[in-house]
This record gives C-alpha cells, structure tokens and sequence, in this order.
C-alpha cells in the first residue's frame, strides 16, 4: 500500500512540474525581468593550524626516508619538516620558525 502511495504522489509531482515549467515559461515572458536570487552561503571555516601538505615520492625513496630518521633516532616527518627548512633558507625566506614568529607579530 505504501509504494502505491509513493508511485501516486510521484506521478502527481510530475504532472504539477510539468505544469510549472510551462507557467514559468509564460510569466517570464510577461512579466518584468525578477530581482537576482540571494545566495546564502555557510560562513568559511577557519583553517587548522599547521595544515597538512601530502608529498607523492616512491616507496623507495620512502623507505630510505625511514632508514635515515631510525639512524637517526628521529621520525621521517622530521626529515621532511628539515628539508622544508632547508629550501626556505635556499631561497631566502627564513626558517618556518622565523616565518611563523613574522605571521603571529603582524597577526597580532
């Protein structure tokens, strides 16, 4: 009984649909152009700090990655976090520390 109900209201939705359309269709013929619809929209989030960055590099190279940090005593992510520092430095920007201490002194 309840699938009869839903295929009857499903029919008379399209039915009024159709019928809509075509009354649409008319009114914007006749009648003045409408006023822009107003979209609301969810206010942004604010971003997590640090943020997360991904890196693609070979398993290879991954494992090798883990080799240095076990020698180390360290985790890979250090690694990575020392090669992000090296090509700031590389190219004049700082250490993520100094770039960090600038962003949180203009911030405040």
């Amino acid at each position: 009984m309840a699938k009869r109900q839903l295929l009857e209201f499903a029919l008379q939705r399209d039915n009024a649909t159709a019928l809509s359309r075509d009354s649409a269709t008319a009114l914007q013929r006749d009648s003045a152009p409408a006023e822009p619809a107003v979209i609301h929209r969810k206010p942004a989030k604010a971003r997590a700090y640090p943020l997360h960055v991904s890196i693609y590099i070979s398993e290879p190279v991954y494992r090798e990655i883990k080799r240095v940090a076990l020698d180390l005593n360290c985790k890979p992510h250090d690694l990575l976090i020392e090669g992000v520092n090296l090509m700031l430095e590389r190219h004049g920007r700082g250490r993520i520390e100094e770039i960090d201490a600038r962003y949180n002194a203009v911030a405040q």
